[in-house]
């Protein structure tokens, strides 16, 4: 069902100009400036974070925490998105060009069905992705959407790990385990997945703040409940 939807997907694409692509040679996005107000250095981490202040990367100095956030829907939590980086800056447009590593990390606040996520990160890239950026970026997609897949289901706390490198290679992990998930080199589809949480146009605005603002507000972590599991 997933393998039929990103072919078609691609199909649709290559039938009709490509919406917002980005060159095929792999020119970098232009910088996005700051809102008025926002130009100041990028705000430390509170203490109220659910998160590591820094995690291990492989090759390399630490990566530091730049903030955390909830996906929320109907009023109920359904995951959490951290972001990692090695250098803060304080444009977020810098993180799309992924000149240095960087890091996700989602990890799930209620059960969810594999098939389920697949689909909603899916319909967010395509948002922000062209299949006629390169010539593998259907394929990219397909071994993208095997990571969610190969877990039948996901349950709270589960998470899952982006580890990005320069250039836009792709490494996974679930809870931790790489199961042998093969390394994805995607320029296109890499900043796709970035530009949903940290882009010009976020899944969810509030997220966007959080993730690159230190995390919510205490009250904000206080209220908000987890919601009923499926």
């Amino acid at each position: 069902m997933i393998q039929r939807l990103i072919l078609g997907w691609g199909l649709a694409a290559s039938l009709a100009l490509p919406f917002a692509a980005w060159s095929q040679t792999a020119k970098p996005a232009a910088a996005v400036p700051a809102a008025p107000g926002k130009e100041t250095a990028a705000v430390a981490p509170s203490a109220n974070t659910k998160f590591p202040l820094t995690v291990a990367a492989a090759g390399g100095p630490p990566l530091q925490l730049t903030g955390w956030g909830t996906r929320k829907r109907f009023g109920f939590e359904v995951y959490q998105v951290a972001l990692y980086v090695q250098e803060k800056t304080a444009n977020p447009a810098d993180y799309l060009l992924l000149a240095k590593r960087a890091r996700l990390t989602l990890r799930f606040m209620r059960d969810l069905e594999n098939e389920q996520f697949t689909r909603i990160m899916l319909a967010a890239l395509k948002e922000r992705v062209s299949m006629n950026e390169s010539p593998t970026m259907v394929e990219s997609t397909l071994k993208f959407s095997e990571v969610f897949s190969s877990v039948p289901l996901f349950k709270a706390g589960d998470e899952v790990t982006l580890a990005f490198a320069p250039g836009g290679r792709m490494e996974f992990a679930i809870n931790g385990d790489s199961k042998g998930f093969s390394p994805i080199s995607e320029l296109a589809l890499a900043r796709g997945i970035l530009s949903i949480f940290v882009g010009a146009k976020p899944i969810e605005a509030e997220l966007k703040r959080d993730i690159l603002e230190g995390g919510p507000a205490p009250a904000a972590v206080a209220k908000v409940p987890a919601g009923p599991r499926r």
